[in-house]
């Protein structure tokens, strides 16, 4: 993720989920930097400046992480998680299959 993209997902995490301004932006960074990470793990070559679902499941995610709860992620997450993946993966075969 260059540092663009992730500037613009801190800054839509802060926004969106009203971060207290007590809140160091280095702690939202890293939250961010992990959640990616995370989510980045879970399939191959995610864009999180187009894959909207992507770029969701991150800025809920260092929500999470923010409030000491990512354990709870996962689990709160998990359809939404592997509806992505499942349809990033009918995509990609649906992808190879016309020859793109």
């Amino acid at each position: 993720m260059d540092d663009k993209i992730l500037e613009a997902i801190v800054a839509e995490v802060v926004e969106d989920y009203q971060i207290p301004p007590y809140i160091p932006e280095s702690t939202v960074i890293r939250a961010v930097k992990e959640s990616a990470a995370r989510i980045g793990a879970l399939a191959e070559d995610v864009d999180f400046e187009n894959d909207l679902t992507a770029r969701g499941l991150t800025k809920s995610r260092a929500y999470y992480v923010i409030n000491h709860i990512e354990d709870e992620f996962e689990k709160n997450y998990g359809h939404d998680i592997r509806s992505w993946q499942l349809g990033r993966e009918a995509k990609s075969e649906t992808d190879k299959n016309s020859g793109s």
